[in-house]
Parts: C-alpha cells; structure tokens; sequence
C-alpha cells in the first residue's frame, strides 16, 4: 500500500499550505486597518487639540480677536406667495316706489233749474230746460228723462221724453199733448243717468192751460 501512503501525505502538505496562506490574508487585513485606524484616531486628536487650543485663546483675550468672532447668520428670507381677493360690488339696488294720486270721488250733480213752459195752441204743450252741476262745473253727456202726464177732463196719460245735457250742462225737451182738451201736464225729472248720479230730484212741476 506505498501508493496510499504517498497520497495522504500530499492531501496534508497540501492542506497545511491552503492554511498558511489564508492565515497570511487575514494577517495583512488586519495590518492594514490597524494602520488606516491609527492615522484617522491621530487627525481627529490633532484636531479636537486645535480647536481646544483656538478656544482658550479667544476666551483668555478681550476683546476676542477677529478670528474668533462668531459670524452673523445669514437671514433666510422666505417669500409667502399671498393671493388676491377680488371683491366685486353688487349693484345698488333701486326701489321704486309708485305714489298713487289721490281721487277725489266727483261730487254728485244737483238740477240747478227746472223749468217747464206752456205753450197753448191746439195741442197743448210744454217745453222744459234743466241744468245739471257737479258744484261749480256743469256736467255733459247725462240723460235726463223726463215724465209728462198729460191730464185731460179727469183723465191722465203719462209720456217719457230723454234729452242729453251740452257742454254747459244744460238740456231742453219738449212735449205736445196728443188732446185738444189738455186741462194741466205734469212735468216731473223721472230719471238722470250720469256718473255719479245726482243726489236729489226736483220736485214736479204743473202747467195748466186756460
């Protein structure tokens, strides 16, 4: 069994030499950490030493150097964007306001005159004048109707006659009895149709005939 023997005595060496080269890699790691560890302890010491020393020297005189003024903040300026209302006016608003005049309701008209007269012949008849007024104004455009009783030996027979008052207010009717014997005719203002009607009539009037 030579050969067996040979074979494990290479797998050893050959083992043993992996070993020594990855002891040898971890060794020079460590080295240079070691060292890269060493300088940057050694700057920050140097370092914080200096500050120290500037420090005691900025206290230790007064006033303090220039160098060891401490420098003024820079304003931070911030711009705050604001917005613009715009406020649009109403419009005034615009009341009307409507004032009724004031009617005064016309007075009711009054018959200023009545007035019938005789007109003998040979048939009897009357002729009549009215005027109406509304105070001191006449009144224009009213009917007015007119009733005659014509009496005749005890016996009577009533007409209607209309007439329509002018500018002035003043209307004429007239009425001829159909009798020859026409004793007396009765004229009364039956009816005056204007607006507003009138207040009153006059009383009615007789005309005899001889």
């Amino acid at each position: 069994m030579p050969n067996a023997g040979m074979a494990n005595r290479r797998s050893r060496r050959r083992l043993r030499a992996d070993v020594g080269a990855t002891f040898v890699e971890y060794a020079l790691v460590f080295v240079v950490m070691a060292v890269g560890s060493l300088g940057v302890a050694q700057f920050l010491t140097d370092r914080g030493s200096s500050e120290v020393a500037s420090q005691a020297d900025c206290v230790s005189q007064r006033p303090p150097p220039p160098s060891c003024q401490v420098r003024a903040a820079t304003p931070t300026t911030t711009t705050t964007s604001v917005g613009v209302t715009t406020t649009t006016a109403a419009p005034p608003t615009t009341t009307t306001t409507t004032t009724t005049p004031s009617t005064t309701a016309p007075r009711p008209p009054t018959i200023g005159t009545a007035t019938s007269v005789g007109r003998p012949g040979t048939y009897n008849g009357v002729t009549t004048t009215i005027t109406l007024m509304s105070g001191p104004n006449p009144v224009s455009g009213a009917t007015v109707i007119i009733r005659y009783e014509a009496i005749a030996n005890a016996v009577s027979v009533t007409f209607e006659v209309s007439c329509i008052t002018d500018a002035t207010g003043t209307c004429e009717a007239q009425f001829d009895s159909p009798y020859d014997d026409t004793t007396s005719i009765r004229v009364t203002v039956y009816e005056v149709r204007s607006n507003p009607p009138p207040g009153a009539y006059p009383a009615p009037e007789i005309v005899n005939f001889p």
